[in-house]
């Protein structure tokens, strides 16, 4: 997981799903967070399109036709509806990812310190930074769990990506596009 920068919100996002969201909010308060309109779901190509196809929190490129992508309420519905159909609650995430987060607590990507995870790139290990303090490591460390972010599947994607970039079978750029976080560290570890 890297830091994302929040992007701008489409031209016709407000007619698309902020104002009948916030109609339905105003028109039916005692709806249940699971049963609202999902009209979020109308700009998710919008969504994939801004975040360039990342996933805010795997850091990998996946395509729009596979199906896998989901709009995360990073702030959940279930915990503050009232963000439901806000722009910048969206978070851009791939199906696995957006189930395993669920309601959990976790470091928002939009905003997140700069250098918070490393990779050890021969397995492909995730783990929180040993320089940062206790208590960030700690959340960085429930990030990882609660996402699932240091599973085996995981660890063999991550580590695939950089075997594939050391047999010369894909290049930086191709890594750089496709694979930031593995990208920032084969840079920050000096291995370009």
């Amino acid at each position: 997981m890297i830091p994302i920068q929040l992007q701008p919100e489409p031209l016709d996002f407000k007619d698309m799903v902020s104002e009948p969201g916030q109609r339905y909010l105003s028109e039916h308060p005692d709806t249940r967070p699971s049963r609202l309109p999902p009209y979020w779901t109308r700009i998710l190509k919008e969504l994939w399109e801004a975040y360039g196809g990342i996933c805010a929190y795997l850091s990998i490129y996946f395509e729009y036709a596979t199906g896998a992508a989901s709009v995360d309420h990073f702030v959940p519905k279930s915990v503050d509806k009232s963000l439901a159909y806000e722009w910048s609650n969206y978070r851009l995430s791939c199906l696995g990812a957006n189930r395993r987060k669920h309601t959990h607590k976790i470091l928002d990507p939009v905003g997140l310190r700069p250098d918070s995870f490393r990779l050890n790139l021969c397995t492909g290990r995730i783990y929180p930074n040993p320089t940062m303090d206790v208590e960030y490591k700690k959340e960085c460390q429930d990030t990882i769990n609660a996402l699932g972010l240091d599973s085996p599947i995981c660890r063999n994607m991550r580590k695939k990506r950089f075997d594939q970039y050391c047999s010369n079978e894909i290049s930086l750029a191709h890594i750089q596009e496709e694979s930031p976080f593995i990208y920032a560290e084969i840079i920050r570890q000096g291995l370009s």
